[in-house]
């Protein structure tokens, strides 16, 4: 063995160094450490961190595509202001109204506010357009009884319930002197509707609120 003070080299009976006479420790046996350390395995612990950001995605992916399809359709369904019905939109001059639909099968201005207005007859006698012009012959007002137009979601044959939810209390409610039908106009969203035994039975984009003395006169 050697001595830990010199180095010298010494039998293993000695006790002392024969050089330094240092004190010289002896064991009986070495220890050997059988400890093994497991060294985890880089490949496995990769792809498992992959699985597991894969699972993540699988769940959240769909969960977040949900979330915004529901924010989107929410937001769709708030009710706004309302600019266009169909082909027409509010402000147009007759001339752009009739590039858009063509001739009117009823031209005429009203005999009281002398403001014109256009009707086009959707196959002679569902109401397609009603079509009232301001003082500066821009459109005011757009009216239809075609089931395949809406305003904002909203068309012919809904309950009046369901423009309620919708919308709200009208701004303004008119009846007509029979007491069969109502208007109710929301000034807001520029929109109202004319309801007949709880539907819609016109839907119309307007800038003004409708009544039964106006032009509109109960188509």
């Amino acid at each position: 063995m050697f001595c830990t003070n010199c180095g010298s080299e010494n039998n293993n009976e000695v006790k002392f160094c024969v050089k330094c006479g240092k004190e010289v420790k002896t064991t009986d046996s070495v220890t050997e450490c059988t400890e093994t350390v497991k060294v985890p395995k880089k490949g496995f612990k990769k792809w498992l961190s992959i699985g597991i950001k894969i699972v993540w995605l699988i769940i959240l992916v769909p969960v977040v595509i949900s979330a915004l399809v529901y924010a989107y359709q929410w937001y769709e369904e708030l009710p706004r202001e309302a600019n266009k019905l169909g082909l027409i939109e509010v402000g147009m001059k007759p001339v752009e109204v009739t590039l858009e639909l063509g001739k009117p099968d009823t031209e005429n201005r009203n005999s009281e506010t002398n403001n014109l207005y256009y009707i086009y007859s959707k196959y002679g006698s569902d109401l397609d357009y009603y079509v009232v012009f301001d003082d500066e012959e821009r459109v005011r007002r757009i009216c239809t009884m075609d089931t395949y137009k809406e305003v904002m979601g909203l068309g012919v044959y809904d309950s009046e319930e369901k423009v309620l939810s919708k919308y709200g209390q009208p701004s303004k409610v008119s009846v007509n002197s029979e007491g069969t039908r109502k208007t109710i106009s929301f000034s807001e969203y520029r929109v109202a509707f004319e309801i007949e035994k709880n539907k819609v039975r016109i839907a119309c984009v307007t800038t003004t609120e409708m009544t039964y003395s106006d032009e509109y006169q109960g188509l």
